[in-house]
């Protein structure tokens, strides 16, 4: 029996293991699963690497077992979980926070297979979510940097601070736009990763991202955005003309799908509009729901006014990011663009704000390593 076989049997046998233990005890569900983690991660990290990541691992497997029910079931989905715990009979009535249920589902059936409180269940589930985000981290260090240990470290330690001061909501928009930037940097440094791999990630971290209204338009602005980006400057004419006409068939052929989608986003937009008061007032009530609190505007004959000077702006900072980023920073184009979308984000409230915070520390730690070098 060769390697590849006996490596294979030793998986299986230990998932099977780790589904065992759930029903058993979930904290060894949570360490055997962290294990499972690092096994895969095996494929692309190096000693070093994996040594980051079991450290991590190490520390967040010791954090959750002594404040194991640290993360608390969001209420907007609780409210439905209390209601009726089927998860399809939310997406039949199509329930806008469905999809939100969806995402933090895992930690419901984690605490019900293990028998344990629904906050318990879902601590154990943000912890592999944090594992996840890490694992993501070294990988786009890696394309970057040679030696990552430095760069891991602080990566590493930020994220045990983030778990211990963050809610259990906004990690998974950290790992949605991860995966999503991930995928982009690959293709930005010329990396060949299956195409379905990047498809099904960029799939996974919009649902991911659906947390919060928020953070779901920044990365749907970024897909949109980065694939205009890679269309204009990365393929050939000819390609251009290829790639136009298979996103014409997509559209054409998926058109119900693209309906929900668009229909989705539109009714949330509409519902945080409402939830403002309607009208070109509450659009003006939710920049001020973020960075709009330092310029409040209460007359509305200034409103016409307001969005001209933000009209500039963005004007001036697109001409920027395209002199800057574009023609000198290209390989770090997938990062720059996550900041400054995040920048933006601020506008409209803190968290979805704070999306920018782990593209920029990794910006900021590949170019100081370059300097370095």
């Amino acid at each position: 029996m060769n390697h590849k076989k006996k490596k294979r049997i030793f998986i299986v046998s230990l998932l099977l293991i780790d589904i065992l233990a759930l029903f058993v005890y979930a904290e060894i569900f949570f360490v055997i699963s962290s294990s499972l983690l690092l096994i895969w991660a095996g494929r692309d990290l190096e000693r070093c690497e994996l040594l980051l990541l079991s450290c991590f691992d190490v520390i967040l497997i010791m954090a959750v077992l002594i404040d194991d029910g640290k993360f608390q079931f969001w209420n907007q989905v609780y409210e439905l979980l209390d209601e009726n715990t089927n998860l399809i009979y939310w997406f039949r009535t199509g329930h806008w926070h469905a999809i939100r249920l969806f995402v933090a589902y895992p930690g419901y059936l984690i605490s019900c297979v293990g028998k344990i409180g629904l906050d318990q269940g879902f601590t154990i589930y943000i912890g592999i979510i944090f594992e996840l985000l890490y694992l993501y981290i070294l990988r786009i260090l890696k394309i970057y940097v040679k030696e990552i240990w430095t760069s891991g470290l602080v990566t590493g330690g930020a994220l045990i601070v983030l778990f211990f001061i963050m809610n259990g909501r906004l990690v998974f928009a950290f790992l949605g736009l991860q995966l999503i930037i991930y995928g982009q940097v690959c293709s930005f440094n010329n990396i060949q990763k299956n195409k379905w791999m990047e498809w099904g990630r960029i799939g996974i971290g919009l649902v991911l991202t659906t947390v919060s209204s928020g953070t779901m338009l920044l990365t749907v602005a970024y897909v949109c955005l980065i694939f205009i980006i890679r269309y204009l400057y990365l393929i050939s004419k000819l390609e251009k003309v290829k790639v136009a006409h298979l996103f014409l068939c997509m559209c054409i052929l998926a058109i119900p799908v693209w309906i929900k989608v668009v229909e989705y986003i539109l009714n949330m937009i509409n519902k945080n509009i409402i939830y403002y008061g309607g009208g070109i007032e509450a659009v003006v009530k939710m920049l001020q729901h973020g960075m709009g609190k330092l310029i409040f505007i209460s007359d509305s004959r200034f409103y016409f006014a307001y969005f001209v000077i933000l009209a500039g702006v963005l004007f001036i900072n697109v001409l920027l990011l395209w002199q800057l980023v574009i023609k000198k920073y290209w390989e770090l184009l997938p990062l720059y663009l996550a900041v400054n979308l995040g920048v933006y984000g601020f506008a409209v409230g803190l968290s979805t704000g704070i999306m920018l915070l782990l593209p920029l520390m990794l910006a900021i730690l590949i170019k100081a390593n370059k300097i370095t070098v």
